[in-house]
């Protein structure tokens, strides 16, 4: 391949838009002389902003001297960027300036009720009511914006997240080949959690006696699919046609070819994984 006679150069008008609007978004190496196909040529500081919030409602009341009764409800929130990686300056979905790093959204309920009832001076009983959800978010991007749609790239199953490139053929901090942002699937991890108890007490004498029951409930559901997909550069596109191998059974004359070329040329392979919905 060449361009204006100069070898392995490709034609800038037949790079792609999305290969464009990447590069133009991705910071300059800040570290000389290191040969990006050998090691990181940028090394930044990674800001992780939380914001966490915490609301709680909490009742006493005895309703006559026989029924007391105690409630409180809970709700927290816990968001912040992972920051496993530099944040990229795209103006795309509910991050701005951050679309690639890993985002976490983590709230949670909490609620708790109890009745105490006192049916003679010998005789008492106590209902608890507890319930917890816990759901954890996290992922690139937000969890509803179609990001490939807005790349330009195909989406099938109309899913979220940021979309992940790989075998570009260059080195990152995270994994050699693959596009340094964006890489975090998204993640949900929910927990529901039940409980109904009742304890009786009743005096008899020099004797006491205790009784009641205990329902408890636990359901935990998780799911860790990057729904968006993968788009891999190591499409051999731009490699040599060994000429040793045969029409039947093409393949590629070695360490010829350049993922990041592919990639460049829009010449990529797909493939998504649809998880199972929680509930």
């Amino acid at each position: 391949m060449t361009y204006n006679g100069v070898a392995n150069m490709i034609d800038p008008n037949r790079i792609t838009k999305l290969a464009k609007f990447l590069f133009a978004a991705t910071p300059l190496p800040n570290q000389a002389g290191i040969n990006p196909l050998l090691g990181p040529n940028l090394i930044t500081p990674t800001l992780i902003p939380t914001t966490q919030n915490t609301t709680s409602i909490r009742i006493d009341h005895r309703f006559s001297e026989k029924d007391l009764i105690f409630g409180r409800f809970t709700y927290g929130t816990n968001d912040h960027w992972l920051g496993t990686t530099v944040m990229l300056p795209i103006d795309i979905g509910d991050y701005p300036n951050a679309v690639a790093a890993s985002n976490r959204h983590w709230p949670n309920h909490t609620g708790a009720l109890t009745w105490v009832h006192t049916f003679s001076p010998t005789m008492t009983n106590e209902v608890l009511v507890n319930a917890s959800r816990d759901y954890q978010w996290r992922g690139s991007g937000d969890k509803h914006t179609n990001y490939a749609a807005a790349l330009g790239l195909p989406n099938p199953f109309q899913a979220a997240n940021w979309p992940n490139f790989t075998n570009f053929g260059l080195t990152s901090p995270t994994s050699t080949g693959t596009y340094p942002y964006g890489t975090a699937g998204l993640f949900w991890l929910v927990s529901n959690f039940g409980l109904i108890e009742d304890n009786a007490t009743k005096v008899h004498g020099k004797h006491e006696f205790q009784f009641g029951f205990h329902i408890r409930d636990e359901w935990i559901g998780k799911s860790a699919n990057s729904t968006a997909g993968s788009f891999d550069a190591g499409t051999l596109a731009t490699s040599l046609y060994d000429p040793a191998s045969t029409a039947a059974s093409p393949q590629a004359l070695p360490l010829t070819g350049f993922g990041l070329a592919n990639f460049e040329l829009g010449v990529l392979n797909y493939n998504a994984v649809v998880p199972a919905p929680l509930v």
